[in-house]
Order: structure tokens, then sequence, then C-alpha cells
């Protein structure tokens, strides 16, 4: 039943956006689902089993309101490539025993045919840092970064971590300009 649920919440955010005449674009939307996602305090949450949270529309909404403006409406989303995945993924005996370097291509995608200028002036600065600290020691990054298109460079030592045990941690790209937003983008990795 979630998907019926995020459906129904959507179309009730999309229409009270019409009525506020906030502009709409499905980068946006996704931005202010996921970053308004509300954790459950009672230590159940696990970003495999509830991804960003649960949806809280009208903070959604209020985040769509008072933040978004620095968001083009012609930005259709920004992109993760970590060796043709979505995130860095180590899942197999070699991988998790070794340390690694990879290469992860961070790409803002947009709607060319709107606004073509200000997809050609388009530039924004980025701080990157770990969503939960608890994994930060297994998990080298640079600490800023830059938009449209960037590659960041991070460093992987899973040699580290408790054997036998799934092991999470996420880079998100925040606005400085804007920190109140949340994460632009989100680098998953797993072990």
């Amino acid at each position: 039943m979630s998907s019926p649920n995020a459906v129904g919440n959507i179309a009730c955010l999309l229409s009270a956006m019409k009525v506020e005449a906030i502009p709409i674009s499905p980068f946006r939307i996704k931005i202010a689902l996921q970053n308004s996602a509300m954790i459950p305090e009672d230590g159940s949450h696990h970003p495999f089993s509830l991804g960003a949270g649960i949806i809280q529309i009208s903070s959604a909404f209020e985040l769509l309101k008072s933040s978004m403006n620095c968001i083009s409406t012609n930005i259709t989303d920004i992109k993760i490539n970590a060796k043709n995945k979505r995130g860095i993924y180590l899942r197999e005996l070699w991988e998790v025993n070794r340390i690694q370097e990879f290469n992860v291509c961070v790409k803002t995608k947009f709607n060319s045919e709107k606004e073509l200028e200000k997809v050609v002036t388009f530039e924004c600065p980025i701080i990157l840092k770990l969503a939960s600290e608890s994994e930060k020691d297994f998990v080298k990054y640079p600490k800023y970064s830059r938009l449209p298109s960037n590659d960041i460079s991070v460093h992987i030592d899973p040699t580290i971590l408790e054997a036998g045990k799934a092991h999470y941690a996420e880079i998100v790209g925040i606005n400085p300009q804007n920190q109140s937003l949340g994460p632009l983008f989100r680098i998953p990795i797993t072990n």
C-alpha cells in the first residue's frame, strides 16, 4: 500500500502548489519529499528498510514554500554514477577485503528546451558530508565540490569493518547558501 499512499500525498502536494502558484518540477518535489521525511525515533529506522523516512506532506509543502527558490525548474535530476551504479556497492568478498578508490560522477540533468540561458550559467557550490557519523572511519572524501558536473574521489576502507554485518554510509551534497533545504543529492555506500 505504499505506492497508493505516496501517489495520493503527491497529488495533494501538487494541488497545494498550484493554489499557491509555486513553480512545479519533479526534482523539486523529490527533494521536498526526501528532505522532509520523518525518521522514526524508536530506533527502527534503517536505510535498507525505510529509505528517506515516512512522508510528511505538510513539512514537504512548507519546504517547497520556503527553500526551493535556489532550485531552477529546468533541473530535472542530479544523477550519481559510480562504475555504472547509483552508488558504491561492495558485495563480493574480493571487494570487501581491500581498500578501494571510486570516482563518483555527479551530474546535473536539465530540461535544455526550457530556459537555456539558466542551463549555461548554472553553478552551485556544494558541501559534502556524511549523513550519519557512525560509519565515518571507513569513508574518506573531499569536503567541497561544485555542480553542474563534477567527479568526486571516494576512498573506502572496508577492511576495518566488522565482518558479517551490513554497513551503510551516505555522502550528502548540500548547497551552503541554502542549508535549510537539505541534501541536493546522496551517494549511498553499502558494504
